[in-house]
């Protein structure tokens, strides 16, 4: 099972009033990091911009989610997209990062 499966799955499950979805896949020793952009307006009259949020993991597998940017952001369930091929690159990067992170925590006590 990817590691985005299992992320999908339990940040589709929690309640929004839990806690943080990044605490959350921490605490299941998931490593990631956290990518959010946004899409602009289309052409279609009355369609919001859309904001993306991705996590991409150490396996190089992504979790992602579409929020519509409107007076009240309603965001999709979480997706799951299978590494590229380049994921080996992405899993040592996303790595090193969760190292350095953890190296950080320690330090501060």
């Amino acid at each position: 099972m990817l590691d985005a499966e299992i992320a999908a799955i339990l940040l589709n499950r929690r309640e929004p009033d839990d806690q943080a979805a990044a605490d959350l896949l921490r605490e299941g020793n998931l490593h990631f990091i956290v990518e959010k952009g946004g899409l602009g307006p289309v052409a279609a009259a009355g369609c919001a911009p859309l904001r993306v949020e991705c996590l991409l993991f150490a396996d190089g597998s992504r979790a992602f989610r579409v929020g519509s940017d409107g007076a009240d952001l309603h965001w999709s369930r979480w997706s799951v997209v299978e590494p590229f091929q380049h994921a080996a690159a992405i899993a040592d990067a996303i790595m090193e990062q969760a190292r350095s992170a953890d190296a950080a925590r320690w330090a501060r006590g």
